[in-house]
């Protein structure tokens, strides 16, 4: 398995290249940049709040959250098959046939969603049903089991994330045993890289732009923007660390 070092210095280092890559900021950060935009007037217009009450309309909300899961769907496949195949960014294809075409990728990211959640509410039921048959441990009350739940969800998809690029890079459906045991020797450096990769944009974001004193509507375009560069980020990581975990293997 390889050195922890590697998967810190040169998989961060690389992912973070990225974003000084012509093409991929003109084919994935640039269209970003314009879905980024329409999010935000489209938050303006949809939602209205009327004092305590927010109105929302529902048909709206579904249609723009499939546009929105597609988009990061094909964002995320681009930029994995940029850094494995080093193909060119296209935007321009049939979106039924790719998705059809990519029907793999998108089981896989199902499968390991309803995994991980499925896993961690059995974990937290075996937990409470433990705690309730021995006495002397204090007991729980159950919005904290529920909390537990809730935290444990990051860190098993984190785990579970080189499952992705290795979908794509192979072609393969990893399951969830396989994809637990890619990081078992690394699982918790790995974890903690990934979440402060996924929250640097945020933390970058609003150091630079509290002091300055923009308008709301600057700040949700920047704050949806940085959801965008997260996303690339974390998808960076997640292909150069599979990267580097396959050739150690």
């Amino acid at each position: 398995m390889m050195n922890q070092s590697i998967l810190k210095t040169k998989t961060i280092g690389q992912a973070f290249s990225l974003l000084l890559n012509k093409q991929v900021a003109k084919k994935l950060l640039l269209p970003s940049l314009i879905v980024s935009l329409i999010i935000n007037i489209f938050l303006l217009n949809v939602f209205n709040v009327k004092g305590y009450t927010i109105y929302v309309n529902p048909f709206a909300v579904f249609a723009f959250l499939l546009f929105l899961s597609i988009y990061i769907f094909l964002f995320c496949k681009f930029e994995m098959r940029l850094i494995f195949f080093n193909d060119k960014i296209v935007w321009k294809k049939n979106l039924i046939k790719v998705l059809k075409k990519e029907r793999l990728l998108a089981l896989c990211v199902f499968k390991m969603l309803l995994e991980t959640v499925l896993i961690a509410a059995v974990i937290c039921c075996v937990v409470l049903v433990v705690l309730k048959k021995i006495d002397t441990i204090p007991q729980l009350p159950t919005k904290y089991l529920y909390s537990l739940a809730g935290a444990m969800v990051p860190y098993l998809l984190i785990r579970q994330s080189l499952r992705i690029p290795a979908c794509v890079a192979e072609n393969e459906d990893v399951g969830f045993i396989e994809g637990w045991r890619t990081t078992s020797n690394y699982g918790l450096s790995y974890s903690f890289i990934y979440f402060v990769v996924a929250l640097m944009p945020f933390m970058v974001s609003a150091l630079l732009l509290s002091p300055l004193g923009f308008s709301l509507f600057l700040y949700n375009f920047v704050f949806i923007f940085m959801i965008f560069v997260s996303i690339f980020l974390q998808v960076g990581l997640m292909s150069y660390s599979y990267f580097y975990v396959k050739n150690a293997d």
